[in-house]
């Protein structure tokens, strides 16, 4: 099986320490549920968290660290999240995780899924 990537818009918004998104997630050809993705950054820890709620507004996840490589939805039942993973990666290579100004300096939210 391989991956495909799509770009989450919106974390170019970040500069103001919370930023909401809402999105369609689904795999190519169905139809995707919107979601709405809430970062904000926790100043105390100093790093990004994210909640993820469904289309009627309930809480999906609250509260994860947003690392890099790694899947916001990973501990999450999955009859509730899209079929993918919603991952922070450094497409710098330099492999880091978001500063505070992190989503501006090659930081990117993708979503991924498989494909056949």
């Amino acid at each position: 099986m391989a991956f495909k990537a799509r770009p989450i818009p919106g974390p170019e918004q970040a500069t103001r320490g919370e930023f909401t998104i809402v999105v369609e997630l689904g795999t190519p050809g169905a139809a995707g549920l919107p979601y709405k993705i809430v970062c904000r950054w926790n100043t105390r820890e100093a790093f990004w968290m994210a909640s993820m709620y469904d289309a009627s507004d309930r809480p999906i996840v609250r509260d994860i660290a947003v690392r890099c490589d790694e899947d916001v939805l990973e501990n999450v039942i999955r009859p509730y999240t899209p079929p993918g993973a919603v991952v922070c990666r450094d497409v710098t290579g330099a492999d880091r995780d978001p500063d505070r100004q992190g989503w501006n300096k090659g930081i990117r939210l993708l979503y991924e899924y498989e494909v056949a």
